[in-house]
């Protein structure tokens, strides 16, 4: 099945006229209400977990091919409980389900969606049409596709971790931009859906491994020019100068967009001889933190010594959504590169990223 969807995207391809945008979108932290002094954000080490919890995770990786004057999206997810699925499916495929590609072609093709998303608006009628709209749109939409069918393959009060913030901050430069619109309406979905989660009984837990441009912390305390990475090893290094346990910086509320959430940083050692440590974000929204209530820091300790005792830079089941889902989508990236170099469509040098 994708090779057959593949070929005709590259069919497409071989006679559309693609142009390339001049506008890039920027990460824009939209965080309310500075109140934190440096003196009162919580360090503390975390015990071994209490209890043992059910886990579900999910993750989504995106590549975009940069072709001609334009681009072009691929995507798959991969969620890890007890067995592991994927999307679009390594075994057997169908012509039903959410688009895994996005291209600004002309035609409206069986899981290619050559158009918005949510605003249902085609990318090559959008004359602001951003670079990476096409990644970010069919990406932020497969994983909310996957959040939904999450608690199909886990038990009830299991948590299930997504792999990314609860809320994109993925802004247009221009104002009233069609994409901005569009991101607005990926996110009211994306939250609309972590709260069926919960009201169905689990609990949907966000773990966000690309922190070194974060700033909510440090900007939650005035600290307007600095990042939370830097912020949190100062901090550490004037508290915890040995610790052979796993930290937790946090948690605090912030309030992005109307959105209430706790967010909390682990410090996870890679040993308890060096000094050397990871750090990831993990975020849920204040609903489901008052679901956990005191579970919700033993949540983050089974999060921690589930990564610490892996040998891994994030929760097991996350590395493993994380390593399956990019593997998919370079799989996917090559044949698609490959099969445009022998219809004789130009494939820009060093045009294929993947995150």
């Amino acid at each position: 099945m994708i090779r057959s969807v593949l070929s005709i995207l590259v069919d497409e391809l071989a006679t559309a006229s693609l142009r390339r945008s001049k506008y890039a979108l920027t990460y824009d932290y939209d965080v309310e209400n500075i109140y934190l002094q440096l003196k009162d954000i919580n360090v503390a080490e975390l015990e071994k977990p209490r209890s043992r919890y059910d886990v579900v995770a999910l993750d989504v990786a995106s590549a975009t091919i940069h072709v001609g004057g334009g681009e072009i999206a691929l995507a798959a997810g991969c969620v890890v409980g007890k067995k592991l699925l994927t999307y679009p499916s390594l075994i057997k495929g169908s012509a039903n389900g959410p688009p895994f590609i996005g291209a600004p072609i002309m035609h409206e093709l069986s899981l290619i969606t050559n158009k918005y998303v949510m605003l249902g608006v085609r990318y090559s009628e959008d004359p602001d049409l951003p670079e990476g709209a096409l990644t970010h749109d069919v990406r932020i939409a497969l994983e909310t596709h996957l959040i939904r069918g999450a608690p199909e393959v886990t038990s009830r009060e299991g948590i299930l971790l997504v792999d990314g913030p609860i809320h994109y901050s993925i802004t247009h430069p221009k104002e009233g931009a069609m994409w901005n619109i569009e991101v607005e309406k990926l996110n009211e979905s994306r939250i609309k859906a972590m709260h069926e989660v919960l009201e169905l009984g689990y609990f949907p837990v966000s773990v966000v491994k690309r922190v070194w441009a974060s700033k909510h912390l440090a900007r939650k305390i005035g600290l307007l020019d600095t990042k939370d990475v830097a912020l949190i090893a100062s901090i550490i290094s004037a508290r915890h100068s040995k610790f052979s346990r796993p930290l937790i910086v946090g948690p605090i509320e912030i309030t992005e967009r109307k959105i209430r959430k706790i967010l909390s940083y682990v410090v996870v050692p890679a040993s308890k001889y060096s000094r050397v440590f990871t750090i990831y974000r993990v975020e849920v929204l204040k609903d489901t933190a008052d679901a956990l209530g005191n579970k919700l820091k033993d949540v983050m300790s089974h999060l921690a010594y589930s990564t610490m005792s892996y040998g891994t830079s994030l929760p097991y089941k996350i590395e493993i959504a994380d390593s399956v889902s990019k593997e998919l989508t370079a799989s996917m990236a090559s044949l698609v590169e490959l099969m445009l170099k022998v219809k004789g469509v130009p494939v820009l040098y060093g045009g294929v990223s993947i995150e």
